[in-house]
């Protein structure tokens, strides 16, 4: 997993793929409406809520894209495991490119301005709150592997 400022992203550039589509995309992602956009072998989505809580939650992971996912406005929590120890709790989904899991990670506040990129390996809880909700507005950019 890499999380950073989102002024460092070209930074990154040799680690992601499609970066320069993404970084054209995200000049004007504040005006777009929330939805799915389609770009060469992958998508990007503009979503926006509010948090849900972190107990109760479940990691997530995918194996066949990359999560990129940038926060433009608010902020979450983000919870960080590794698969390896993390205990599988529903078995992959092939269709939908996600697997869950249960366990303990690493909790990190991602605010405005910042993007994490997690890999097949990376379990994620994102979009949560440990004490009161929050809103958010967040581009997640699916990559292909």
């Amino acid at each position: 997993m890499i999380i950073d400022k989102t002024s460092n992203l070209e930074l990154y550039k040799s680690l992601i793929p499609h970066l320069d589509v993404i970084l054209n995309f995200a000049r004007t992602a504040a005006e777009k409406p929330v939805g799915t956009y389609p770009y060469p072998g992958g998508r990007i989505m503009i979503q926006e809520g509010e948090t849900r809580a972190l107990e109760g939650a479940e990691f997530e992971s995918h194996k066949n894209f990359l999560d990129l996912q940038w926060i433009l406005e608010g902020k979450e929590m983000m919870e960080y495991a590794n698969i390896h120890d993390l205990t599988e709790t529903v078995p992959y989904n092939a269709e939908k490119d996600i697997q869950f899991w249960q366990g303990k990670g690493s909790l990190m506040e991602v605010s405005a301005g910042t993007f994490y990129l997690v890999y097949p390996e990376d379990g994620h809880k994102p979009c949560c709150h440990t004490e009161k909700k929050n809103t958010y507005r967040k581009m997640v950019v699916k990559i292909p592997v």
